[in-house]
């Protein structure tokens, strides 16, 4: 019983306490929202998949056929 007690105390006291973001600036704040959404996830995930094609095509002993990319 003690326990559980305890961790109900300490359940109510985390939801009582406010966000880590709360006390963030203005612009601070507005970056903060760029960098954790949906969207910000998908576009670094495209960028990353480009440079893993790029790196791809790139290679040892290259054709020449291949060099007008560059």
């Amino acid at each position: 019983m003690f326990l559980f007690s305890s961790i109900l105390r300490l359940a109510v006291v985390e939801l009582l306490r406010p966000p880590y973001w709360s006390l963030y600036s203005k612009p601070r704040l507005y970056l903060h929202t760029i960098v954790t959404s949906k969207y910000f996830d998908v576009a670094i995930s495209c960028v990353i998949g480009v440079n893993v094609i790029t790196m791809a095509i790139e290679h040892y002993q290259m054709p020449k056929v291949f060099s007008f990319l560059y």
